[in-house]
């Protein structure tokens, strides 16, 4: 038998554990996100960093951002719907194709775009 005494410290003992279980979870988790972060969302910025520059001068900035915030919300909103559409219909291997399919078509899309020159900066 139990007394008492050691069966609360068990408990309060217990509850530290699961605590702190949870912690260096949400430590791992909170890592994970930092370093997934630093590498998947600097792309866009990127993107929008160079076209910006592109298009400096020609009053086109706004526009820019409109069409390629919208486009990034159309698709990835759609995508997963399609993704896990395809998923039940013929399986999980067809999201690795129709992946396969929408990046091969992003750069016949992007390849086919008019060659700019470089323009002369002012200072």
């Amino acid at each position: 038998m139990v007394a008492r005494g050691e069966r609360l410290d068990q408990e309060v003992l217990g509850l530290l554990t699961g605590f702190g279980e949870f912690l260096l979870g949400g430590v791992a988790l909170l890592l994970v996100l930092l370093i997934a972060g630093m590498f998947m969302y600097t792309v866009n910025s990127l993107i929008q960093a160079a076209a910006l520059d592109i298009v400096e001068g020609q009053r086109l900035e706004g526009t820019f951002i409109g069409l390629s915030w919208g486009f990034n919300g159309l698709f990835n909103g759609v995508s997963p719907l399609l993704a896990g559409a395809l998923a039940e219909k013929f399986g999980f291997k067809a999201t690795f194709y129709y992946a396969a399919v929408a990046l091969i078509l992003g750069f016949l899309l992007a390849s086919r775009l008019p060659k700019l020159k470089a323009r002369k900066d002012s200072a």
